[in-house]
């Protein structure tokens, strides 16, 4: 979605994360931005990589599909391997943040040896949404 008036969330998966996934990423993205408040503004990934000297393609570590214009956030995603079944599900955090409000950029990676399972017991959405809050500041 994108919706100038309102908060919007862009997830970007990484070449190598399963597409069949892709939906439930979006669908936690939507529950966000449901309680988030309307659009904070938008600013570009070529103004916050001069800023700061460091491409989205080094912080992502891949090549991403965004646009350059961030509204309002923008998450790269990707599912590798971590640390083996049961353990760490996910990890994530933000890189920029605004003076005030939500960040303006995350990552979020995702346990490939627990990701299916986490689908086929119905959690892997709820856990998203529990990443999404850290790239959003929540807890980091």
């Amino acid at each position: 979605l994108n919706d100038a008036s309102r908060y919007n969330i862009c997830v970007d998966f990484s070449p190598n994360s399963s597409t069949e996934f892709q939906p439930v990423f979006n669908s936690a993205a939507l529950r966000w931005m449901e309680f988030l408040p309307t659009s904070l503004g938008s600013i570009s990934w070529s103004f916050l990589e001069e800023i700061f000297g460091i491409t989205r393609e080094q912080l992502c570590g891949y090549s991403t599909s965004f646009d350059d214009t961030i509204d309002d956030l923008d998450i790269c995603s990707s599912i590798e391997l971590i640390d083996g079944v049961g353990r760490v599900l996910g990890a994530a955090g933000p890189f920029f943040f605004r003076s005030t409000g939500p960040s303006i950029a995350g990552i979020m990676r995702f346990d490939s040896d627990d990701i299916a399972r986490l689908a086929a017991q119905g959690q892997l959405e709820d856990v998203i949404v529990h990443e999404m809050g850290h790239v959003l500041g929540i807890g980091t």
